[in-house]
Order: structure tokens, then C-alpha cells, then sequence
């Protein structure tokens, strides 16, 4: 399974069901089969936030068939894998030699 997390205003009351994602052409490329985890009552207009997609999440974003802008948004909590006891809590920073001794 992959890592995901519904956001959206206010609460969500359903019970976790497995999805598939499929793009707006609808062709074999444009299809993630998953399966995701999500509240069986997730809807249009909901955000879902996709953890671990690294680069293929614009790598694979093209103009095909009139397709291709796409808004980006930037998270700065904790990586999502840490959810899951796969990575540490916070994100690490590079530290110098004087903090490194302190």
C-alpha cells in the first residue's frame, strides 16, 4: 500500500476503503492502481496528499491531449513515511563543525 492521507475541511466520518487513481485521460498511463487507503466517503474537492511519490510526481506530468498545468504545493510537517515508523520525525539539517562540537 501506499502512503496517504485525505485533507480537507472538517472531518471525515468514513471507514478506509482501497482506491485506484486514474487522470483526466484516462489512458494506461494516466492510471495508479495502488491500492490507496482512504475514507470510503472522499469527494470532489478533496485534497489527498500521495506520501513517498518523489520525483515521478512531476516527472511524469506532460501536455498531452490539451493536459499539463498543475499546481505545486509545498508541505513542510514531518515525511510522511514517519507515519509509518519508516523515517525519523523530523527533517534533518545540515550542521557545522561549531554546532557539531557544541
Amino acid at each position: 500500500p501506499f502512503p496517504t492521507k485525505l485533507v480537507r475541511d472538517g472531518e471525515s466520518a468514513g471507514d478506509l476503503k482501497a482506491f485506484q487513481f486514474y487522470g483526466p485521460t484516462c489512458d494506461s498511463i494516466d492510471h495508479m492502481p495502488g491500492p490507496f487507503w482512504l475514507p470510503a466517503d472522499v469527494r470532489e474537492g478533496d485534497f489527498i496528499e500521495i506520501g513517498m511519490l518523489g520525483a515521478y510526481g512531476v516527472a511524469m506530468s506532460t501536455g498531452f491531449n490539451g493536459y499539463g498545468e498543475h499546481d505545486i504545493a509545498v508541505v513542510e510537517d514531518a515525511p510522511m513515511a514517519s507515519l509509518y515508523g519508516l523515517a525519523p520525525r523530523s527533517i534533518p539539517t545540515v550542521r557545522t563543525t561549531a554546532e557539531e562540537n557544541a
